[in-house]
């Protein structure tokens, strides 16, 4: 799944099309943003990123599109617009879909005109700027309701590239907290902390209700407590998930939660399988059986029940 980004990721940056990133919060749209904007064809303009839902909902259209001196009341200098100050780089909107339909309306002309209007302006201002959007929201449905302009959503999503939660790529997290223990040591100024195997395999079983977002703040966490070399397992204390589902219990919503109690075990049985293929490759069904406690039975049913392509055991004979 990563691969496969990776590969749109390539073949999209370097054309001046612009891109909708979609995926759950936390799911790292921005650092693909960036990845995009790095391998553009231009890597030294600016990148600047803005998180619609944080702006100020009186000031949306002057952060975005800039205003002039006395455009309204307390515009007392002028102020340069975020579409203006990306000008021959990449500008990321981020939750694109809480702008409101008039501004929206500015922004489909910026894409279509190349131009700027800011508050105020006597001339639209050329700008050459990418753009890339970003959601956890459905904006086809956001368009259904009479939320989001059609025309806009068919401009931004000339090319649409999903993040994948943490959770449909386990295999990816002992690398992932390699990397992000190295960065946050460099940011930080720390030793050079290690965490032992058994710390790694912890942090990897971890749900990650927060995809990568919640995976970077443990392990920075796990980094600035450190009072040693090493991060041992024990010092792992993880919380538990923010949204997590209520227990069944006899006199709680009963409707619908034996699928959900079943769907949810294929799941981790799934990721489980997967995470041990990619940890003992090679191995075989008898041992990776006794390593995982079950029997083979069990093992080879649910490989099979999953459609997991197991590598071939690496033959232990010697030659004769």
């Amino acid at each position: 799944m990563i691969q496969r980004l990776r590969q749109d990721l390539l073949r999209v940056a370097p054309s001046p099309v612009n891109v909708l990133i979609t995926g759950e919060s936390g799911a790292g749209k921005e650092l693909i943003a960036r990845a995009i904007h790095e391998e553009s064809n231009r890597p030294g303009g600016p990148f600047v990123a803005i998180n619609c839902s944080a702006l100020p909902s009186g000031l949306i259209e002057s952060e975005l599109f800039g205003h002039y001196r006395g455009a309204f009341t307390g515009a007392v200098a002028d102020r340069t617009g975020h579409v203006v100050r990306a000008h021959q780089g990449t500008l990321l909107l981020d939750e694109i879909g809480e702008l409101p339909l008039d501004v929206q309306a500015k922004l489909l002309r910026v894409l279509q005109e190349r131009v700027v209007d800011p508050l105020g302006a006597t001339a639209s201002i050329p700008v050459d700027v990418r753009v890339i959007a970003a959601t956890h929201r459905n904006l086809e449905q956001l368009v259904e309701a009479g939320r989001f302009r059609e025309d806009l959503y068919y401009r931004i999503n000339v090319v649409h590239l999903r993040a994948p939660s943490l959770r449909e790529r386990t295999g990816d997290i002992p690398e992932l907290i390699e990397e992000i223990r190295k960065d946050r040591i460099r940011r930080h100024g720390l030793p050079d902390i290690r965490f032992t195997p058994g710390t790694v395999a912890r942090l990897a079983a971890h749900s990650y209700p927060g995809n990568i977002r919640e995976l970077i703040n443990i392990v920075e966490r796990l980094l600035i407590m450190n009072d040693g070399g090493t991060v041992e397992a024990s010092a792992v204390d993880l919380p538990p998930p923010l949204h997590a589902e209520p227990p069944l219990t006899a006199d709680g919503p009963l409707d619908g939660a034996w699928s959900r109690l079943e769907a949810a075990h294929e799941a981790a049985q799934l990721s489980l399988l997967r995470r041990a293929i990619e940890t003992w490759p090679g191995e075989s069904n008898t041992i990776l059986a006794e390593r995982l406690g079950v029997t083979r039975r069990v093992l080879e049913k649910r490989l099979k029940d999953f459609g997991l392509d197991k590598p071939r055991a690496v033959s232990r004979r010697k030659p004769e």
